[in-house]
């Protein structure tokens, strides 16, 4: 994709919208969205069972409520895990979402 930039300024939505809503969550990229952004930044990375998802660390303790690495673990274990709050549960999302 590219970007035609001449004398404008890109606005990206880090993690999506993480000022507002859980970092890296389907509804914090739809959030950033609506906002107006022109890119979303974002990192992916892969399960043991060779699933793209999107996170930025390479553990899913800080931003979910488990433990453990990313590599070591399935997708069925990640998708098991709460990114979002306790109010509102969030999956970790793929890259094919």
């Amino acid at each position: 994709m590219k970007f035609e930039t001449k004398n404008k300024i890109l606005i990206a939505g880090h993690r999506g919208n993480p000022a507002v809503l859980p970092e890296n969550t389907m509804e914090s990229f739809c959030s950033a969205v609506e906002l107006g952004v022109d890119m979303i930044e974002t990192d992916v990375h892969l399960t043991k069972d060779n699933v793209l998802i999107l996170m930025h660390d390479h553990d899913v303790e800080r931003t979910t409520n488990g433990e453990g690495l990313i590599s070591e673990m399935t997708y069925e274990e990640i998708k098991k895990l709460n990114a979002g709050t306790e109010n509102k549960p969030a999956s970790v999302p793929t890259l094919l979402e």
